[in-house]
Formats: C-alpha cells, sequence, structure tokens
C-alpha cells in the first residue's frame, strides 16, 4: 500500500481465526478435514485467491484487474504459485520459499500437510507445473540457507521452467533471487525485482 498498490490480504485455512490454536498455525488438521470431503486445503486455499480477486473490484471501483499479483511466502508461496497456475487474471507471482523440486522438498523431509496434492508427482515436477504460468511473469525468493526447501532443488526446478518461459516467448519474465539466510521473506530483494 506504501508503494501505490491496492492490496488484500487473505487469511489463509489453518492460520488464525481460520483454524490456528494459541500455539500458532494448524494446517495439519485442517489439510485432514479438506481430504474427508475429498478435497485438499492447498486447493481451497487457491479457490480462496481466486474468489477474492473476483470480488475485488466490488471493495472499490479503483481497483484494476488488468494487473493482478500474488505474493506468499512458505504456505503463502505456495498457495501464491499454484494460484497464478490455475487463474490467468493473475499477471505476476512472487513465490518466496516454496517453489522446489518435490523430491527435494515435500517428498523430501517431513513437511506441512497443506503443500501436498495427491498424485501430482505420479506426472509433473513443480518446475514443470511453472509452464502455466508463462509467458505471464514469475518470480521465485529463495533463501540460500533454507533448510526445507533448499537451494539446488530451486535451481532445478528453474532449471525445468526457464525453458517453458523460453518457448512462451517470455524468458524475461522468470527470474529467480536468493536471500542470504534461511526460510523467510526478502522483501528487499523482492520489490528490487518487481
Amino acid at each position: 500500500v506504501g508503494r501505490g498498490y491496492a492490496a488484500l490480504t487473505l487469511e489463509q485455512p489453518g492460520f488464525g481465526e481460520l483454524g490456528g490454536t494459541e500455539k500458532g498455525p494448524d494446517c495439519t488438521t485442517a489439510a485432514q478435514a479438506a481430504l474427508l470431503i475429498g478435497r485438499t486445503l492447498l486447493g481451497q486455499r487457491v479457490h480462496n485467491v481466486m474468489c477474492a480477486i473476483t470480488a475485488a473490484p466490488q471493495l472499490s471501483q479503483r481497483i484494476d484487474l488488468s494487473d493482478v499479483s500474488v505474493m506468499g511466502n512458505s504456505g503463502g508461496g505456495t498457495t501464491s504459485f499454484y494460484s497464478a497456475c490455475m487463474d490467468e487474471r493473475i499477471g505476476m507471482a512472487i513465490v518466496s520459499c516454496a517453489f522446489c523440486t518435490y523430491r527435494h522438498s515435500i517428498a523430501g523431509m517431513r513437511h506441512c500437510a497443506c503443500n501436498y496434492l495427491p498424485g501430482i508427482r505420479l506426472d509433473y515436477e513443480m518446475g514443470d507445473l511453472a509452464g502455466l504460468i508463462a509467458p505471464r511473469r514469475l518470480l521465485i525468493v529463495a533463501g540460500r540457507e533454507d533448510q526445507i526447501f533448499p537451494l539446488n532443488g530451486v535451481h532445478e526446478s528453474m532449471a525445468q521452467a526457464e525453458p517453458l518461459f523460453e518457448a512462451a516467448g517470455a524468458p524475461q519474465n522468470i527470474r529467480l533471487t536468493v536471500g542470504g539466510e534461511g526460510h523467510r521473506f526478502y522483501a528487499a530483494q523482492a520489490w528490487e525485482v518487481v
């Protein structure tokens, strides 16, 4: 907002009043409850983003849907990535500490249950899915010391995604910026690219 953008912040299911506890987020309970009704928590989060984009012009006549961006870190980065894969109204996705091969991240160690999509790894890696965003803009933000989305898996995903953006005629629309620490949001570096 301070930089002149209209901003809408969504509280994701599993966080705060939408499922958190006094100890913090509780994604596991929310993810398991979604599975009981044949859904995924990640799918519900993506649906919420799509509904928010549709509803945003009702909040203010000054909101322009011709330039929608999504941004998030960790679980929010995951939601931002898959939202951009599913909704072509999103012109730019800023995906922080979430873009990595499944092999190096959610299949390689214990992770929050909200990251999982049943069967996805049978056919796709995260880098493959980035092709659904091309030729729109995709900024990947990573932490050099991120232990749950390791940098070598981020680079491998980028190597899968970059040819897809090149094939779409927009190699300049995918970028990676790496912060010097671990699993956190690097706002200054993201703004430099934006």
